[in-house]
């Protein structure tokens, strides 16, 4: 399944969450940190100009993303990671940002 078979505001996948888990996994396992938890992975709405262009036909694809927040306990802070979800669920990270200023949602 590609992005033209979802509409752009579908929830995600249990297929594209566990693509999304996975390359936060690979790319976090190569920092040789400790433990990781994730927080929450959720769709990364695209902007509301791509939605118009969309919903008027003139955009026929628009590129899925996702946000992951991750924690690295005992540390403070999140990792906030948004990645482009290709055909093939196949993920790629687009940023990896560190965040000490704040504190993870609770759950």
């Amino acid at each position: 399944m590609g992005a033209a078979d979802f509409h752009p505001l579908d929830s995600l996948t249990s297929k594209e969450i566990f693509a999304v888990s996975a390359s936060c996994a690979a790319h976090h396992a190569i920092s040789n940190a400790s433990i990781l938890r994730f927080n929450t992975i959720s769709l990364l709405e695209p902007p509301k100009s791509v939605l118009l262009s969309y919903d008027a036909g003139t955009l026929k694809e628009v590129p899925r993303k996702a946000l992951a927040i991750l924690e690295i306990p005992p540390d403070s802070g999140v990792i906030e990671v948004v990645l482009l979800i290709s055909n093939g669920f196949k993920c790629t990270i687009e940023s990896w940002v560190k965040k000490t200023d704040v504190q993870a949602m609770m759950v």
